[in-house]
């Protein structure tokens, strides 16, 4: 058995005012053809005489686009739902380079962003979360196509006609994100030219966003009118005013600060205590244990985790300090099987210089998980702990620091763009034949690298290789892998030659990402994660 998984990846359903979804949906099995500008298939009533391009052409001209344009900051929307008491409105930001924020009014402190290149949502501690990529599609697919961001040459779609659902009286392209994972169909009416209704194929069934009584403001055409039906369920909102975005408005999409709930004493260590779990076997060496004090109490060694989503705790551990259960959930270990657990509520978590005011735990039975020589795990210190923190992780987790982001200067090395993969940390990384792709970043994981399976399919990487059968066993459960080797891998500059790879055809892979990268191949760097920044260095150790 080559490798060893302990996360348990919580599948979650996020809920924004006026925009309900789940994490997992169905794709399209429609294929895409090319880029905007592709030209109909030449079948199917009111198919053949236009293209892509000029379809797009004749809605930019019907919506007053190049008078949008000119809106410099982009504009803001503020809508009553039908049914909402006096006083309650949303409020939707519209950027001028696809940028969109979300509040309500009154505030329900749940607002969600994005600000070009960063998709975030305030969780219910009022971090910043990033939103994983499926979830960021179906989020902002709408107001895109609402917004008018999907008719700029830089917006990132592609689209296809769609000639069995063409007539003469609308136009039907199917489009999604340029390597996206959510599909979309967009109808435009040709008496008008006007998108009138959005699809958005959803697990349970399409998501779909009727534009109604578009009015003329600031020099442009825009839908005073929305009906979202999902699930045989209709939510009808109306234009309540329409302004041209201020500075004020526009500085709205950079992420909010962190919550004031974390707190640094510099007079204590930045360094942890270490300790390393029992070996799965002779070549996969046991996970990192770092202990904290819970609610004033060191209750055990907790799992030291990039790959985990959440924070977790032994079920009888939260039962012995009477932390309250806020509720149940699903946790998906990494043989996609779901475990219920329940949400539990702490005072304090204390790791080092940094107490952690208020964190909420996953709360499950871990007395069958790996913890080190003659101890039981109490718990797992992953995401929510590490996005308030810059955390220097040494040989694959032998060293873990802690440092207050306000003040935490780099020593050596240069920063790079920290991406995510759901709520773990991740890069872009090449290998063999000079592919590319975004891989996460798991102290939980004690091999080289392992392919998801969607990847895997879309290049071709089992065509012509030898591979064997393997079993992956850990934490988070059973599942088939597939072994071999490639070429090469290169991770921060480090190239890895003929190293033997994880090919997942089972279990649970994670969305909008390449693989996992574990600690074989983090082990040559002392890498630093400053998740509030989004940035990541790797320095050679």
């Amino acid at each position: 058995m080559r490798s060893r998984f302990d996360g348990v990846a919580p599948r979650v359903v996020w809920c924004v005012r006026g925009w309900c979804v789940l994490v997992c949906v169905v794709l399209l099995a429609s294929g895409f053809a090319g880029a905007p500008g592709g030209e109909v298939d030449a079948s199917g009533q009111g198919a053949g005489e236009l293209s892509v391009a000029q379809v797009l052409e004749k809605v930019r001209g019907a919506i007053g686009y190049g008078k949008l344009k000119r809106l410099k900051r982009g504009f803001v929307v503020e809508e009553v739902a039908k049914g909402a008491a006096v006083g309650e409105s949303r409020i939707s930001t519209f950027g001028a380079a696809g940028e969109f924020r979300e509040d309500s009014r009154p505030s329900n402190n749940r607002p969600l962003g994005y600000d070009g290149s960063f998709a975030w949502q305030l969780d219910r501690t009022a971090l910043p979360a990033p939103m994983p990529q499926r979830l960021r599609e179906k989020l902002l697919i709408p107001p895109w196509v609402r917004g008018s961001w999907w008719l700029d040459a830089r917006a990132p779609f592609v689209y296809a006609m769609l000639p069995a659902e063409t007539d003469a009286k609308r136009v039907a392209l199917l489009m999604r994100v340029r390597g996206g994972l959510v599909g979309a169909k967009i109808f435009i009416a040709r008496e008008t030219w006007l998108p009138e209704t959005l699809v958005v194929e959803y697990e349970r069934g399409p998501y779909t966003v009727a534009f109604k009584d578009y009015q003329e403001t600031h020099g442009f055409r825009f839908p005073h009118t929305i009906v979202v039906n999902y699930r045989g369920s209709d939510s009808e909102f109306k234009v309540k005013a329409l302004r041209e975005a201020s500075a004020a408005d526009a500085a709205l999409f950079a992420t909010p600060a962190l919550p004031p709930d974390t707190v640094f004493d510099n007079t204590l260590p930045a360094q942890l205590q270490v300790a390393q779990g029992v070996a799965f076997s002779a070549s996969a060496p046991g996970h990192y244990y770092v202990r904290p004090l819970v609610d004033g109490r060191d209750v055990g060694w907790f799992h030291f985790d990039t790959g985990g989503d959440g924070m977790h705790i032994d079920a009888k551990v939260a039962d012995e300090l009477k932390m309250p259960v806020l509720g149940k959930s699903m946790s998906m270990g990494a043989d996609g099987r779901p475990q219920e657990v329940t949400i539990r509520q702490g005072k304090t978590l204390q790791l080092g210089r940094v107490t952690f005011k208020n964190p909420l735990y996953l709360a499950m039975d871990l007395s069958g998980r790996n913890a080190p020589p003659g101890t039981r795990r109490a718990g797992l210190v992953g995401h929510p702990l590490l996005a308030r923190v810059v955390v220097e992780v040494t040989g694959g987790g032998k060293q873990i620091a802690l440092y207050d982001p306000a003040s935490y200067k780099l020593r050596r090395g240069k920063w790079q763009p920290l991406s995510y993969i759901d709520l773990t940390p991740a890069v872009m990384c090449r290998f063999e034949g000079n592919r590319e792709g975004l891989f996460q970043l798991d102290t939980g994981f004690t091999g080289t690298v392992t392919f998801y399976d969607k990847y895997i399919r879309d290049e071709k990487l089992l065509e012509g290789r030898a591979t064997k059968d393997d079993t992956d066993t850990g934490s988070g459960g059973s599942y088939k892998l597939l072994t071999g080797t490639i070429e090469w891998f290169e991770l921060a500059g480090v190239k890895f030659k003929q190293p033997q790879v994880g090919f997942r055809v089972a279990g649970l892979s994670r969305e909008g990402g390449a693989g996992v990268v574990g600690r074989e191949f983090l082990s040559p760097f002392t890498i630093v994660f400053n998740y509030p920044a989004r940035r990541i260095a790797f320095i050679r150790s």
